[in-house]
């Protein structure tokens, strides 16, 4: 599912440099891919890839995703089906997963960002100091 074209190969580069990031064409690729995807796992994003760079290979794709998820530049969803998504890293947002459809969706909320960071700040979990918190929801959605 396309959704948004790539970001301008200068602000990409500057990400890259700003965070250590040897900038190569390969890495340049898979980022602008997953860019136009909306949660993709590997097989969407090598497809995505190969419209642009048909000599990349599968294990170039993978290993640039977790470089990159190292990095945090992007980062991992797991699905409750045990599918791994990968997603650029934005706002603190929550995802929800529809089971039937396996689709992931992203869910923005002020509101429960708050309540959620409150609920850990009073609950001093021992030994622990939470740095974030995203809530997984998964269902199906009906459809009316």
């Amino acid at each position: 599912m396309n959704l948004a074209s790539p970001l301008p190969l200068n602000d990409i580069r500057q990400i890259f440099s700003s965070n250590g990031i040897k900038i190569t064409p390969q890495r340049i690729a898979v980022y602008q891919a997953l860019m136009r995807l909306k949660h993709p796992g590997v097989e969407e994003v090598v497809e995505e890839v190969h419209k642009t760079f048909l000599t990349i290979t599968v294990s170039t794709v993978y290993n640039v995703l977790e470089f990159l998820c190292e990095k945090n530049i992007i980062a991992k969803v797991r699905t409750s089906s045990g599918r791994m998504r990968y997603e650029n890293h934005c706002q603190p947002h929550h995802h929800i997963y529809d089971e039937e459809k396996d689709v992931l969706t992203d869910y923005y909320d002020e509101e429960l960002n708050a309540l959620l960071k409150d609920y850990f700040d009073k609950k001093q979990i021992p030994g622990w100091e939470i740095s974030d918190c995203q809530l997984y929801i998964s269902g199906k959605y009906l459809r009316k």
